[in-house]
């Protein structure tokens, strides 16, 4: 036995439980299986019932002392999937945020799947299980992600408030939806040709800067300073949080000089629908001018054109055609962002469509190489080896 060796003996079952794959915080202390975890700062260390015996149920009972630590298991419902829901939309509304009424239309769809799961039992398969069943019902991989998301932030939410331990893995999807349609000035003039009257401004100044339909339908006259030519949308009213300043060019400024003469005293807003008038109420999300939906999809449909997400026109392509724009123009990146309003690169190039001009530089570029590559075979001198048999000889003969 060789006795140099320190430290102590390891036998041969305690070699194979060490050689085990574990679960996280699971571990053997001879034959019993043992827990380890912390809760807001408080290590636990115990051993599980003696009718555990293995490690994935050790796990599972992980989580579940987990949760009776944190309150999880309480009988009003906290430590559900329910509870994470009400916590985004809590926040959402203590912030103001613009996008509550879609987020509580996105947490309304999770909480109809997954509201009455206990956090501890929500797994990444149940989570596939869920967004099959989404897209199976038509859901594009984006769509998903968005609920996905709201479910993502609440369970972070109580993460910080300390409610629960820790957040579970909530995988979201590979999206591939396609950039937006563009429109050319041509599909813009037959589509404000079958608009009304008091759409014809809004829609032309969001082909010009492409500005979200919400914040410029929300323009109020005082976010307009016809002195400096600029509307400065404050950060309350934009969906990024960052305040907005755009300067007007020349048809931009004859556009919103007409709507500050046709101000009606008792409205703040900049744009009006054909029915404003004192004592009726403006739109919550849209403003006095009210959501216009129908009307922007018959224009669209009246002008031969396709209506839709999926490969369609909306409003929103008025922004992927501003971004399109700019970049054909040779804007600078930079400068465009600060013109739509967009905070990240990534996604501004999502919505800066090329055009066959900007695949033909790439071609050219090509044809470049090609040719330079041809050069260098016509000016470089190919110098031939000699023969190793004639070098052996030539060499054998100077020796001699």
């Amino acid at each position: 036995m060789d006795e140099t060796r320190a430290g102590p003996s390891i036998t041969t079952s305690d070699a194979l439980v060490e050689e085990r794959d574990l679960p996280t915080g699971v571990e053997y202390r001879g034959k019993r299986l043992w827990i380890r975890f912390s809760v807001g700062g408080k290590p636990f260390h115990e051993p599980c019932p003696k009718t555990v015996t293995s490690p994935r149920a050790a796990s599972k009972y992980r989580n579940e002392r987990i949760a009776e630590q944190t309150g999880g298991n309480g009988g009003s419902g906290r430590g559900k999937v329910q509870t994470a829901l009400e916590a985004v939309l809590a926040r959402y509304a203590r912030d103001g945020r613009r996008s509550l009424d879609s987020a509580r239309g996105r947490a309304k769809a999770v909480a109809a799947a997954l509201g009455h799961v206990r956090i501890v039992d929500l797994t990444p398969r149940m989570i596939d299980r869920v967004t099959a069943g989404w897209r199976a019902g038509g859901l594009t991989p984006a769509s998903c992600n968005r609920r996905l998301k709201i479910l993502i932030r609440g369970l972070n939410l109580l993460v910080e408030a300390r409610e629960i331990a820790f957040a579970p893995h909530v995988p979201l999807l590979v999206e591939d939806s396609p950039p937006g349609r563009y429109l050319t000035p041509e599909n813009l003039e037959a589509i404000v040709e079958n608009l009304p009257d008091h759409l014809h401004g809004l829609v032309r100044v969001a082909y010009q800067y492409g500005v979200r339909k919400r914040q410029l339908a929300c323009t109020l006259r005082r976010y307009v300073d016809m002195d400096a030519q600029v509307i400065a949308w404050p950060a309350s009213e934009t969906k990024t949080g960052a305040p907005h300043v755009v300067p007007l060019d020349e048809d931009a400024l004859a556009i919103i000089e007409a709507g500050m003469e046709a101000a009606r005293p008792h409205c703040l807003y900049l744009w009006h629908a054909p029915d404003c008038k004192p004592g009726r109420s403006p739109n919550k999300r849209f403003g006095c001018i009210g959501d216009f939906k129908k009307s922007f999809r018959s224009a669209v449909v009246a002008a031969g054109l396709p209506y839709g997400r999926k490969g369609g026109i909306i409003f929103h392509s008025t922004r992927n055609s501003a971004a399109s724009n700019l970049v054909r123009a040779g804007v600078g990146e930079a400068v465009a962002m600060k013109l739509t309003g967009h905070i990240t690169a990534h996604v501004f190039r999502r919505y800066a469509v090329e055009d066959a001009a900007a695949v033909e530089s790439r071609r050219a570029a090509l044809e470049q190489r090609a040719a330079y590559l041809k050069s260098l075979s016509t000016t470089r001198k190919v110098v031939p080896l000699r023969p190793r048999k004639a070098a052996a000889t030539t060499a054998g003969a100077t020796k001699g």
